[in-house]
């Protein structure tokens, strides 16, 4: 049986109550997220739930296009630099011992790359 089927009873009445607790925190999240974007939960760790959403965010953007930035020239053009931005991105997406050595220049990248790019990311 699944580990996180509330029903599961292979540690006794302790894990299933907080199987239940944690189903009802998840109906509690998903309430939030439907309601105001985000839940109590992605704020905990802010800065890794926005990068797994940009990252992802700009790759179903670049298989989705429908229109691109003049400057790009081309729509294959702004396609190759969403994928390569959100690439960028999950590199980000580490913890502190896993980070690359150039950690603070890619992110620096990034960040110059959402300021000259933000208007853009609309289809």
């Amino acid at each position: 049986m699944n580990k996180l089927n509330v029903f599961s009873n292979k540690d006794g009445f302790g894990r299933l109550s907080k199987n239940i607790v944690y189903f009802f925190d998840n109906l509690r999240y998903a309430k939030q997220r439907i309601t105001r974007g985000f839940a109590d939960c992605d704020v905990w760790d802010f800065n890794s739930y926005l990068k797994k959403l940009f990252a992802g965010g700009l790759e179903c953007f670049a298989g989705n296009l429908h229109s691109y930035p003049e400057r790009y020239g081309s729509a294959e053009n702004w396609e190759k630099e969403l994928r390569r931005v959100a690439s960028l991105v999950r590199k980000l997406d580490t913890d502190e011992d896993g980070r690359p050595d150039d950690y603070n220049e890619i992110k620096n990248e990034v960040l110059d790359w959402m300021r000259n790019n933000f208007d853009d990311l609309w289809d």
